[in-house]
């Protein structure tokens, strides 16, 4: 909201392309390394081999971040942007390094299902960069002093992480086990490619419109899926909190697995249609609201991302389900395809001049075409025991 009426419907276009330029690269080098480390770290019991993982996990996720900041300079020169998108660019590379690594720290808590450490640095970050933001708009500081202020905000985040950690938990141990690291990377490369097209498809997505239609259109459709996205804050909370859990069934009793699989989904899913149907007659208010009249101008639009609420959330417990269970190679495909689907149509539209229409259609073709072969997936992994046979009490 502070952003939006900060810099207006073409500086906030301008600003949703730098983070777009970032968050479109730096998913790719994750690798499903936070996944895969909270699911190995849950079924270990030894804390010293939890600090070693955590470590190895770390040393990983810094290793990539350097190959991301490589592939996040050739998209630059791609794209030969003006220097204020370059600057902005470089100044968030910096605090997005500073909080993935703090973002791999807190696993260990989601791991250990103490969840309220989790909470905590999550706070602190939130509620640091909501401080700085609103000074930066007061003070009238600048647009590169918006980014800065994510380097900050993310700083305390890692800074509080690793303190929890020292205090409650156990030790970083920083011994790069190199046989472990491939073993897991064998999966999560597969895990890591999926979810990097899920995420960077919305950030494709703007880079297309800025560069086929205009900054006020990405900017638009930015500030339209930003409240949906914010709607997910329930829906990846539940989801985190029941990984633990799912990830051990997994391994050790498929029957828990597939009902604690499937009441989770059916509780998140009912709770997407109840936000969807409140949210619905209220959509032009809340635009209004959030972000003032020059916004109000696809309130349609707006609907129609409202509709995919349900689906984003089903998403979510999806995901979880399909890495708890270790089908890498299914998950990536059903998050390729939506992505190809949705990217495709998205650039066809942009070029027939639908603007900002055309993300919003691109999204839900996108999601709603990765969430049914993913749905799809589901059944099947929840239907059947530890040796791949149809099971009648999960069934």
């Amino acid at each position: 909201m502070i952003l939006v009426r900060y810099l207006g419907v073409d500086g906030f276009g301008t600003y949703a392309v730098v983070f777009s330029v970032v968050n479109l690269v730096v998913p790719l080098t994750h690798m499903g390394i936070q996944e895969i480390g909270i699911r190995e770290m849950a079924r270990e019991n030894d804390v010293t081999k939890k600090g070693a993982c955590l470590g190895s996990l770390l040393q990983a996720r810094l290793l990539l971040l350097t190959v991301a900041g490589l592939i996040i300079a050739i998209v630059l020169i791609a794209m030969w942007p003006k220097m204020r998108i370059v600057y902005g660019v470089l100044i968030f590379y910096v605090a997005i390094v500073l909080g993935t690594s703090g973002e791999l720290v807190t696993s260990a808590f989601i791991a250990d299902e103490r969840f309220q450490y989790n909470l905590l640095s999550s706070f602190l970050e939130r509620i640091s960069l909501l401080i700085l933001i609103g000074l930066v708009a007061l003070a009238d500081l600048g647009f590169y002093a918006i980014f800065v202020s994510y380097v900050i905000s993310k700083g305390i985040k890692t800074a509080s992480a690793l303190y929890l950690l020292k205090k409650y938990f156990y030790r970083i141990i920083f011994e790069f086990d190199a046989r472990w690291i491939k073993k897991i990377i064998r999966e999560s490369y597969l895990v890591g490619l999926g979810i990097s097209t899920s995420l960077g498809f919305h950030h494709a997505t703007v880079i297309i419109l800025q560069q086929v239609a205009d900054n006020a259109s990405a900017g638009i459709f930015t500030a339209y899926y930003n409240v949906i996205a914010r709607c997910q804050l329930l829906s990846v909370a539940f989801s985190r909190s029941l990984m633990p859990g799912i990830s051990m069934g997994a391994k050790r009793n498929p029957a828990a697995f597939a009902k604690l699989s499937r009441k989770g989904l059916l509780t998140i899913f009912l709770a997407g249609v109840f936000l969807a149907i409140a949210m619905w007659p209220l959509k032009g208010l809340i635009i209004k609201i959030l972000y003032g009249e020059e916004f109000m101008v696809g309130l349609r639009g707006m609907g129609y991302l409202i509709l995919l609420v349900p689906f984003l959330f089903a998403d979510n417990i999806l995901n979880v389900s399909v890495i708890s269970k270790g089908m890498a190679r299914h998950f990536f495909l059903s998050k390729a395809s939506g992505f190809i689907a949705g990217l495709g149509i998205t650039f066809f539209l942009a070029l027939s001049g639908y603007r900002y229409d055309a993300g919003i259609y691109g999204i839900i073709l996108g999601k709603l075409a990765a969430t049914t072969i993913l749905f799809t997936v589901f059944v099947k992994i929840t239907t059947v025991d530890g040796n791949g046979t149809e099971n009648p009490a999960t069934g």
